[in-house]
């Protein structure tokens, strides 16, 4: 009877001990669990951080990109109105140029209307 109780003792010692084995054994499956399903949830935030990092430095360069298309368009713009000023200052110089010319020709034709008025004058008088 002692040799039955002592091998019922060592069998609940080795069902005890295989109890405690198995139950670590389930405490390290649901911590390798936990870190491989925290491990993912950090990757998965890690990678929505790098997007949201990424967003403003897209929109920045984007935003540069802009501004340097409204910078080449502000310079064209300039650039034609320089033109047109340009333009309109040789058309105003091709007229004060043609104003000088007609007012040296009336100006000589007023010498030779005066010069001939006394002509046209005795010639009037005569075929009165």
């Amino acid at each position: 009877m002692e040799t039955k109780i002592s091998d019922i003792e060592r069998a609940y010692e080795a069902a005890t001990g295989a109890q405690a084995e198995q139950q670590s054994q389930i405490v390290a499956l649901h911590s390798q669990s936990d870190r491989a399903m925290l491990q993912k949830a950090r990757r998965a935030l890690q990678a929505e951080l790098d997007t949201i990092k990424l967003e403003p430095v897209d929109s920045k360069l984007s935003s540069d990109r802009e501004f340097q298309k409204l910078q080449l368009k502000k310079q064209d713009l300039e650039r034609s109105l320089e033109e047109q000023e340009d333009r309109v200052s040789n058309a105003l110089e091709r007229c004060q140029i043609e104003l000088g010319k007609v007012r040296v020709e009336n100006s000589e034709l007023d010498k030779l209307n005066v010069g001939a008025f006394p002509v046209r004058l005795a010639l009037i008088t005569l075929f009165l």
